[in-house]
Parts: C-alpha cells; sequence; structure tokens
C-alpha cells in the first residue's frame, strides 16, 4: 500500500508539472512571448509550493498503520489520556519501561509497603518522642515543687534554730544582767562598808565573812553556774537543730537524686528512640535515592508537570487492537510558544488520518474576535491545522484530581448542554469533517491503570486517594469513561481503517491543490479587474523622461567638474604644505608620485558616489513619472494588498513589475547603464589612465631641477617646485577631464538605451495582463481537472 500511495502522489506531480510546463513551452515558442512572465514566475512559486506540500505528504504519510493525532490545547490532557491508554492497552515500549521498573524495584525492595513501613516508623517515633519530652517537662515540674518545698524546709529550720537560740540567750542574759546589777550594788556596799569600818573591824573581817561577801559569793557562784547552763542548752538547741537540717538536706538530696534518677531513664529511653528514628530516616533516605533509579521507567513520564511547553516534539506510539494496527501521537499543546512547537503540530497533524482534539473545557473554542493582537484564537487554530483532514473528533477530558470529582455520570447538565454547543461549532467550521465528540477523565483512569509509579511520589498519593475511595481499579475505569472510550476507538474510529488511510491521505492532497487553485482563481480575478483600470500615459511619460535625462547630463557634467577640482585642490594643498617644509628634490618627487597616486585613486570612489547619486535622483523622478502615469494600477494594487492577502511570496504586485517595473526595472535599467559605462572605462585602472605620462614628466622635471637647485636659495627651490607642481597638476587634469568625459558619454548613450525600455514597457501592461489571464485560464482549468480526478 506503500508503493500505492507514493504513485499516487508522484501522479499529481506529474500531472501539475506537465501543466507549468506545457505553459512554458508556449511561451518559448511564442505564443504568449515574454507577456506571461510574470503569469510563470507566480505559477513556478505556486508549483514549488505546491510541489514541496505533497513532498511532505508523501514524506510524512503513513499507509500501514491507522495514525491519530492527539491535538489541543495546552496542558488538556493528552499525554495522560495517551498514557492510559498505554497502560489499558498493553503498548509494547511501556510494557518494556515497566519491567526494567519492577527489576529495579524488586532488586532495591522499593515497594510502596517499604516505604509506608518506613514512614510509619519515623511517625511513631516521633509520636513517642513527644511523650516523652511532655513526659521530661512534667517530671521537672513534679519535682520542682517538692525540691523547692525541701529547700524552704532547710531553711526554715536554719531559721527556727537561730530564733530559738537567740530568744535562749536573750533569757539567760536577763538572769546575768539581774545578777550583774546584784553583783554591782553589792561591791558597791562591801567598798562603804570597808570604808567604814574601824580597826578591830578590819581584822575580824580576816577571820569572819561579812554576809555580804557571802552573798556576793553566791551570786557570783549563780552567774558561773548561769552561764554554765547557758551554753549547755544552747549547744543542745544547735545540735538538735543541725539534725533537722542534716535531716531536711538529706531529703533534698534524695528528692534530687531521685529526679536524677528518673530523667535519666527518660533520656536513655529518649536516645534510643531517637537511634530508632535515625536508622528509619537514614532507610527512608536511602529509598529515596534509589527510588530515583526508578524515575526513568516509572508511568507517566510522557505527563506534563503543569509547565508550558512540556511536550515540545511529536512522540508516536504503536499499538495492536484486535488485529488492528495503530498509533496515536502525543502533540505539543497549541497554545504554546508557536516558534517551539508549529512545526511538530503541522507534522503531525500531515502525517495523521484522524485527529483527537482534546480540550479539559465543555465549550466552544474561543476565537481572536476583538482582540487587537495578531495571536490565531483556538477555533482558527484548529481551522489552520485541521483544515485537510477526513475525520476530526473531540475528547472532553472532564477533570477529576479528586475522588470527589469522580461523578456518575461525568457530565451535568451545564456540561452537556455546552458541549453540545461545541459540537455544533466544530461541526460548521469543519463540516463532514467533525465526527462528534468523547468524554472521558483521564487523570482518574491512567491512576486506576497504573503499576510502575514511584513510591512516596505525587502520583502514588493521589492513587491512593482513588482506590480508598472507589475500592479497586474497575470501578474507576467504568466512571471515568475509558472503557466505553476504548469501544468507540475500536468499533467507530479504526475500523476499515485501510480505507479509512487511503481516503485520509487522498484527502490531503486534494486539499493541498484546491487551496492553491483558490489562491490562483483570486489572482485571476485581481488580474481581470486590473485589466480593465489601467490607462497608460505613455506620451506624456516619454517626454518627461526625455526631460530628465539631459538634467541627469548636465548634472553628470558638474559632477565631473567638482570631482576634478577637488583632487587638483587635494593635491596641491598637500604637496604645497610640504614644499614649505623645504623638502629634497628626492622627497619632492617622492611625495608627489604618492600624492598623485593616492588621490588618483579616490577619483574612482567619490567619482562613482556622486554619479550613483544623481543616477538615484534620476531613478526617482522616473518612478515619480511612472507612478503618476499608472494611478489606475496603484489604486487596484492598493486595494488589493488592503483586502486580499495572498500567502507569503505570492502576491499580486510581483506580477505587476513585468509591466510597471516600479523600482526594479528603472533600478536596473540605471544599473545596466552605470555598470556598462565604468566597465567600458576601466575603473581598476583609473591611476594610470588619470596620471598617465604625468609620472615620467615628473621625472624630467626632477632631473632639470636637480642641476641647478644647489645655485640657488631655499625660496626659489620652493617656488620651482610649486610651478613644477601646479605644471604636473594641469597635465592630470587634462586626462581626468578625458576621461570622464568619455564615461558620461558612455552613460548617457547606455542610459538613452535603458530609458527606452522603461518606455517600451510603459506601453505593455494592457497587453501582458491580457497574456497574464490567459496563462492562469488555462493553468486553473487543467489543475481544476487534476483535482476532480482526486476527489472522485
Amino acid at each position: 500500500m506503500s508503493e500505492q500511495s507514493n504513485q499516487i502522489y508522484e501522479s499529481i506531480q506529474i500531472q501539475i508539472q506537465t501543466v507549468i510546463q506545457s505553459l512554458s513551452e508556449q511561451q518559448c515558442q511564442g505564443r504568449l512571448a515574454e507577456d506571461i512572465s510574470g503569469a510563470m514566475e507566480n505559477l513556478s512559486l505556486l508549483n514549488e509550493r505546491l510541489q514541496n506540500e505533497l513532498n511532505k505528504l508523501k514524506e510524512s504519510s503513513e499507509w500501514k498503520r491507522f495514525t491519530i493525532a492527539f491535538y489541543g490545547e495546552t496542558n488538556a490532557g493528552k499525554s495522560s489520556l495517551i498514557e492510559a491508554l498505554r497502560l489499558q492497552l498493553g503498548e509494547k515500549t511501556k510494557q518494556e519501561s515497566q519491567r526494567k521498573f519492577k527489576e529495579i524495584q524488586q532488586q532495591f525492595g522499593l515497594t510502596q509497603e517499604k516505604f509506608d513501613e518506613v514512614r510509619d516508623v519515623i511517625m511513631d517515633t516521633e509520636k513517642t518522642l513527644e511523650a516523652v519530652n511532655q513526659e521530661l517537662a512534667t517530671l521537672s515540674q513534679k519535682y520542682a515543687a517538692q525540691i523547692i518545698q525541701a529547700e524552704l524546709a532547710v531553711s526554715q529550720a536554719e531559721n527556727k534554730s537561730m530564733q530559738e537560740a537567740a530568744e535562749l540567750a536573750m533569757q539567760h542574759n536577763k538572769v546575768i544582767r539581774e545578777f550583774e546589777s546584784e553583783t554591782l550594788k553589792l561591791n558597791e556596799l562591801l567598798q562603804k562598808i570597808r570604808a567604814e569600818r574601824n580597826w578591830w573591824q578590819k581584822i575580824t573581817s580576816y577571820i569572819f565573812e561579812s554576809p555580804e561577801k557571802k552573798q556576793l559569793a553566791e551570786i557570783k557562784y549563780h552567774v558561773a553556774k548561769v552561764k554554765k547552763q547557758q551554753q549547755i542548752e544552747h549547744n543542745a538547741l544547735i545540735a538538735h537543730h543541725q539534725t533537722l537540717k542534716q535531716l531536711a538536706d538529706i531529703a533534698l538530696t534524695e528528692l534530687q537524686a531521685q529526679k536524677k534518677q528518673e530523667q535519666t531513664l527518660i533520656a536513655k529511653r529518649k536516645q534510643e528512640l531517637q537511634e530508632v528514628q535515625r536508622k528509619a530516616e537514614t532507610e527512608r533516605n536511602r529509598l529515596d535515592n534509589e527510588a530515583n533509579k526508578l524515575a526513568e521507567f516509572a508511568d507517566g513520564q510522557i505527563i506534563g508537570d503543569g509547565r508550558s511547553d512540556f511536550t515540545r516534539t511529536n512522540t508516536a506510539f504503536d499499538f495492536d487492537l484486535g488485529g488492528q494496527q495503530f498509533s496515536l501521537i502525543d502533540v505539543p499543546g497549541i497554545e504554546g510558544d508557536e516558534t517551539v512547537v508549529s512545526k511538530p503540530i503541522e507534522e503531525a497533524v500531515r502525517k495523521a488520518h484522524a485527529v483527537f482534539y482534546v480540550t479539559r473545557t465543555a465549550r466552544p473554542p474561543q476565537t481572536n474576535d476583538g482582540n487587537t493582537s495578531n495571536a490565531k484564537g483556538t477555533l482558527e487554530k484548529i481551522k489552520a491545522h485541521l483544515g485537510a483532514q477526513s475525520e476530526v473528533w473531540s475528547i472532553y477530558n472532564h477533570p477529576a484530581n479528586s475522588p470527589r470529582q469522580l461523578t456518575s455520570p461525568l457530565l451535568n447538565e451545564d456540561n452537556r448542554n455546552s458541549l453540545a454547543a461545541m459540537d455544533a461549532k466544530l461541526k460548521t467550521e469543519l463540516k463532514e469533517q467533525y465526527c462528534g465528540s468523547l468524554v472521558i477523565s483521564a487523570r482518574p483512569a491512567y491512576l486506576a491503570l497504573t503499576e510502575c509509579i514511584v513510591p512516596g511520589s505525587k502520583d502514588a498519593t493521589e492513587q491512593r486517594k482513588f482506590l480508598e475511595k472507589f475500592t479497586n481499579s474497575q470501578a474507576i475505569l467504568l466512571l471515568s469513561g475509558l472503557t466505553e472510550f476504548v469501544t468507540c476507538l475500536k468499533t467507530n474510529i479504526i475500523d476499515d481503517y485501510r480505507n479509512k488511510i487511503l481516503r485520509s491521505n487522498l484527502n490531503k492532497a486534494y486539499k493541498a491543490l484546491y487551496n492553491s487553485l483558490s489562491e490562483m482563481e483570486k489572482l485571476q480575478a485581481e488580474f481581470t479587474n486590473l485589466e480593465k483600470n489601467v490607462k497608460s500615459e505613455v506620451s506624456n511619460s516619454k517626454s518627461q523622461i526625455n526631460v530628465c535625462l539631459e538634467e541627469f547630463t548636465g548634472s553628470l557634467h558638474a559632477a565631473g567638474s567638482k570631482v576634478r577640482c577637488k583632487f587638483h585642490d587635494q593635491v596641491q594643498k598637500r604637496i604645497y604644505d610640504e614644499i614649505e617644509g623645504d623638502i629634497s628634490h628626492d622627497e619632492f618627487k617622492r611625495s608627489l608620485k604618492n600624492t598623485l597616486n593616492k588621490n588618483a585613486e579616490n577619483i574612482q570612489v567619490t567619482l562613482k558616489q556622486l554619479i550613483e547619486n544623481e543616477a538615484d535622483a534620476l531613478g526617482d523622478k522616473i518612478k515619480s513619472i511612472i507612478k503618476r502615469s499608472s494611478h489606475h494600477l496603484k489604486n487596484i494594487v492598493t486595494a488589493q494588498n488592503n483586502n486580499f492577502d495572498f500567502q507569503k511570496s505570492f502576491k499580486i504586485n510581483i506580477n505587476m513589475d513585468n509591466g510597471l517595473k516600479l523600482s526594479g526595472l528603472v533600478a536596473g535599467g540605471i544599473s545596466a547603464a552605470l555598470g556598462v559605462a565604468f566597465l567600458v572605462s576601466n575603473p581598476v585602472g583609473w591611476t594610470v589612465a588619470f596620471v598617465g605620462g604625468v609620472l615620467a614628466l615628473v621625472g624630467s622635471v626632477v632631473g632639470i631641477v636637480k642641476s641647478v637647485w644647489g645655485f640657488f636659495d631655499s625660496d626659489y627651490k620652493k617656488s620651482q617646485q610649486r610651478k613644477e607642481t601646479d605644471k604636473v597638476l594641469r597635465e592630470a587634469n587634462k586626462n581626468i577631464e578625458n576621461e570622464i568625459n568619455t564615461i558620461i558619454t558612455q552613460i548617457k548613450q547606455e542610459m538613452f538605451v535603458e530609458m527606452g525600455k522603461i518606455q517600451k514597457e510603459l506601453e505593455a501592461p494592457v497587453k501582458q495582463c491580457i497574456d497574464i489571464n490567459t496563462s492562469l485560464k488555462q493553468a486553473n482549468t487543467e489543475l481544476t481537472a487534476i483535482a476532480s480526478n482526486i476527489k472522485s
């Protein structure tokens, strides 16, 4: 069948080429002469573009497998649906990637259960650690109150001991003070008694103690006894309170020791838990790192991540469903960067025999109406991309990113109404090409089918949620619409696929030819209108062109005079300046030669530029004359540019250049005239032509001057050098003038020849339009016959 396909395209190409070749031969035989050259150029462009399009169709066409392109908006879910179908229908490359995935999974133990186990350990450990930390906080609070109470008891014991000791001291001190007061009184009494004794009393006082003395001795005895008792009681009190403080200190120490012991036990338990957590996290990191090896072979690699232009190239997947072979092409989104995605989109739809337009919104595609930008709306893109398709289906990919969004039925009343409006709009735009709409929820279908997803990934989390909600994958597939979609694919879409392949490929060839015929018909209509309105003002234009040529000749002579004067002044100034420096005869000779050579070379550039400026001015004048004389044609061309848009490199104003070359013919004629003149004058040899024998003259002058310069002073030498310089310049100026006059004469002659051609062209536009129309009508008739044969 592939060979048959190539023959079909080649047959079409040969027939088209035959039509073009036939017209070309008629031109060569003189039947239409040169007047159809413009038509032939456009027909050649049309043929080239059509042949290129047919070559692309031939290169990209598929004849063995029925090919379906998944086409649509960015992030519409095209890749998700294709991935679900790969899983459901056992696409070979998908089976191979799943096999590799499971091998790696088994080798490294990368099961979801293992990930869940490690996750559970980490979560349980974190909860236990949190409880341990709370226990530590409670323990601190518990012992904080007891320790404070014990410390308070110690402090109170110390305070009580000091208070009781102070009170005891006060009591004893009071008694002692009383005894001391009595002692003081007795001492004073004894001193008075002693002072009042007689000698006998003094003698007897040594033998018998007085009552006062005995009383004083008793008081002292009692004071000593009280002090001793005070010390005993004080010591006993101190000992008692020390005992109490020791007991309080022991209790405090025991509390602190108990707290530390309990803290140590809890801290040890915490450390053990942290070690368990560390090992679990190490295992989780290992699993995560190893899981990266799964990513390459995991399901869903072709599914976008939300970024624009995630899919940038076409990817085809081959299937065999009940012996029916077909391919699905994952196409970049049509709303992406056109510089990136336009080419793969065109290649995909050119290859496809049917197209699924996938959308996430159940509504008619948006247009660019009212938008001031040049960007196409979705509907305009669909018409441009899918115009040649013989079978277009729309797929509403119902968004269901959570289990609660997957309902039965998938569509509510609003969705059904919007979908009906979309079907009606696409049917209006695509006519019989549009086959209807299908409904599916691709994301849940993919999650229900996938077995090879990286544990812990977003897909794994979403899959768990759906399975927890719907129990099993078959329930999800039924609700998602994938089961019904596969049935429709088998019975309605790829059924009788061989005939569909042939019909699709021929339809694209017909569409390519039909588009070209439409352009040709529009072009022919424009030429017919042009033919009715072109009015010639040849006579007036010729006289105006002749006046311009005379003015041009005068301008050329003025330009030549300007060049000669500039040459003379530059050389003279340069040499005079050097002569003022008192140069020698050898230096004078060398400088004069160099300056003549240099400025003679500059003449070529300067003169050429001046002549070209004048020629440009002449060209502008002639263009203005032609423009005025063909104002009716200009109006038609302007209307065409404003109201009729041909594709690139195929515009009506290109054809008109054969009759009225507003820029090319005038500029080309002037360039030809200048080119011939400059070629004849041999611009490369200008230095020799301008200077000629002048250099020899310089040699002889220098020889004469050299023999006499030694006899004259410097001023005289300078004057002689200036005189010789002027003499050389006069000779050079004659040569330059002759050369320039020769060039001007040649330019004038050639310009009259070229302007004669332009004047002749001014008489040809109407005849040219007639001949072009004849050739276009003939081509249109024969190409229409070819298109009819393809369609039938």
